[in-house]
């Protein structure tokens, strides 16, 4: 189709596209955090995407924070993924309403929970 194609996850593609959809002459060096399932980044520097030497630049989610704390799926313990992405928070939403410190959020989804 005469188009360049670019595979990457989607933290990278969200820095990759705010690059090139949404130029900004005086952004040369930034950084885009994604917050779903897991938590991503992507850099730009010199307005180039910079993957790092290992394919790892702006990978947040897997920054140790809780040394101890729960298994990621990296390998890793207490990563920020696994401690503030998308399955945490709705672990820790069910855990407060169960035990009745949300009672907003419990009447919000009729106290069924559906993540």
């Amino acid at each position: 189709m005469g188009c360049p194609v670019f595979l990457l996850n989607d933290a990278r593609m969200a820095a990759l596209g705010e690059l090139l959809v949404w130029p900004r002459p005086w952004a040369k060096t930034m950084v885009v955090i994604t917050v779903g399932t897991g938590i991503g980044g992507g850099v730009v520097i010199d307005r180039k995407l910079r993957l790092g030497p290992l394919g790892a630049a702006g990978e947040i989610g897997h920054q140790t924070i809780l040394p101890d704390g729960p298994l990621c799926g990296c390998g890793n313990r207490g990563c920020l993924e696994t401690l503030a992405g998308g399955p945490a928070l709705i672990g820790a939403g069910v855990r407060l309403m169960k035990s009745g410190h949300a009672p907003l959020l419990y009447d919000m989804v009729q106290g069924v929970p559906t993540g």
